[in-house]
């Protein structure tokens, strides 16, 4: 659990892994460098589960979970957010899960989606070729980071980190591990409360999306070098900056995506054991809103 400035939030996040069913783990606290009582808060707890480590300055969500990583004993790492609230059956579910299918090696859970106007249940598909296709939208409908559990066996063996990337860091990771043959799966019980607030949300209204936005495309691209072989590194740049909600296309660079996608969707062939079907969904609609906004805009001109 990576904390920085959660003073308010930390502790029921705490709480909540120390009231788990399941008994047995550590709980590695990696304060990033906190400028408020976080550190505070955190030290208060008197449980012998409890490892909190203190970085000396703010080093990012990656480093801070890197730490974690470096520092854990256990066979498995399950992710957790300082802001959300694991429920009581959540590590026992997914340890359960992990021990009966020892193919997955990345495993999420359904969660309840807390916004300032309620909680809503999000649901998840479980499928793995359908979780890896829907990990080139970015846009958390693979999965979500602190519901998921991984086997750290797997990320050593194949050196697998959180990159140093400002946007996306939990994509980050799992497209590398999706690159180095990893499988993945969503258990279908709701086991965490993924908290949604101010300190957490980048709305499409506010300053910060058009970098947000554009922080993603290198990501596409890889994953679309990955899905694609057959494209060339600019026809996957093409596709991947079409896919920016925040970006204004010219008609150049529109019909260069156009093009990409219709060269890609001959492709048929699942390269990493995506669902074909529904990456190919997601070009589609991409390709779809592109053409009409090129029809508008030539009917504009008329």
């Amino acid at each position: 659990m990576p904390v920085y400035n959660r003073e308010r939030f930390v502790v029921r996040a705490i709480n909540s892994i120390l009231s788990q069913h399941f008994r047995d783990f550590e709980l590695i606290v990696v304060d990033d460098g906190s400028t408020d009582r976080t550190r505070d808060a955190i030290n208060a707890f008197e449980d012998s589960r409890i490892r909190a480590v203190s970085l000396p300055a703010n080093r990012g969500n990656a480093e801070a979970r890197n730490a974690g990583i470096e520092l854990s004993r256990g066979e498995f790492i399950a992710t957790m957010d300082s802001d959300d609230v694991s429920l009581p059956d959540r590590l026992g579910k997914q340890l359960e899960c992990l021990r009966a299918h020892p193919q997955i090696d990345v495993l999420g859970t359904n969660l309840f989606k807390c916004m300032p106007g309620g909680m809503v249940r999000q649901k998840h598909s479980p499928e793995d070729g359908v979780i890896k296709a829907r990990l080139l939208d970015l846009n958390g409908t693979a999965m979500i980071h602190p519901t998921t559990m991984m086997r750290k066996a797997f990320l050593d063996a194949h050196g697998l980190r959180y990159p140093d990337v400002r946007t996306d860091v939990d994509h980050a990771i799992w497209i590398e591990a999706m690159a180095t043959g990893a499988r993945f799966s969503v258990l279908q019980d709701y086991l965490v409360e993924y908290h949604r607030h101010g300190g957490n949300l980048v709305t499409g209204t506010g300053p910060e999306f058009a970098g947000h936005e554009s922080r993603k495309t290198p990501m596409r691209a890889r994953v679309l070098s990955l899905f694609f072989p057959v494209l060339a590194a600019k026809e996957t740049t093409a596709i991947a900056r079409l896919m920016e909600l925040a970006r204004r296309h010219t008609r150049e660079d529109a019909l260069a995506a156009i093009a990409a996608i219709q060269k890609a969707l001959k492709d048929s062939t699942s390269h990493l054991g995506e669902s074909k079907s529904e990456v190919s969904r997601t070009l589609i609609k991409y390709m779809n809103a592109a053409v009409r906004a090129l029809r508008q805009r030539r009917g504009r001109t008329k």
